[in-house]
């Protein structure tokens, strides 16, 4: 290697850029958008040895997932503390299955960006891909999605368990106070 010519010297781990899908890299690759006014965003990044970004968009989905169950967890736990019902697990985890599976069967792949990178290793050089793809989900499916399971879960406990039914009932009515842009 040519020493004082103005290159960095390379050294184990170094990652240089050889080749991108887009001449900039796009902003949300570095800072995924804040929710607009319709869509929650989620950002999946995956290294591999093939052009495809399909792992990056399970990586994207599973950021979702995460989303969904910290939002569920929100809306449950508030009204198992104050109205101090713990009965309320068996609902929670229907509820988060449900809505993920309906949110992610919604998500819409907004945009990709790739990278060619080339890694010096010990031995050489490795060379791999990495993608990020942007994902979104919308504000609007998501507030239906999970109105439709609480009025389902709300008429299965009527029948068998008043109580969670009345905490199932606040949990709705939260949700419904929240304001979607359509």
């Amino acid at each position: 290697m040519l020493q004082g010519c103005g290159a960095p010297e390379e050294y184990v781990g170094m990652e240089t850029i050889v080749e991108t899908s887009q001449k900039r890299v796009p902003k949300w690759v570095k800072k995924p958008p804040k929710p607009s006014r319709k869509y929650y965003y989620f950002v999946g990044q995956e290294d591999g040895k093939t052009r495809s970004d399909v792992y990056a968009y399970q990586r994207a989905i599973a950021e979702i997932s995460s989303f969904l169950n910290t939002r569920a967890e929100t809306f449950y736990s508030q009204k198992e503390t104050s109205d101090g019902l713990d009965t309320l697990s068996k609902y929670r985890e229907n509820y988060i299955q449900m809505v993920s599976n309906s949110s992610i069967r919604g998500a819409l792949r907004k945009e990709r960006y790739m990278e060619k990178v080339k890694k010096t290793v010990v031995n050489g050089h490795d060379r791999f891909f990495r993608h990020y793809v942007l994902v979104a989900i919308s504000k609007k499916d998501l507030k239906a999605s999970e109105e439709r399971t609480l009025t389902q879960q709300l008429n299965e406990a009527k029948a068998t368990d008043p109580a969670a039914a009345d905490v199932l009932l606040g949990i709705r009515d939260m949700i419904q106070q929240t304001v979607v842009d359509d």
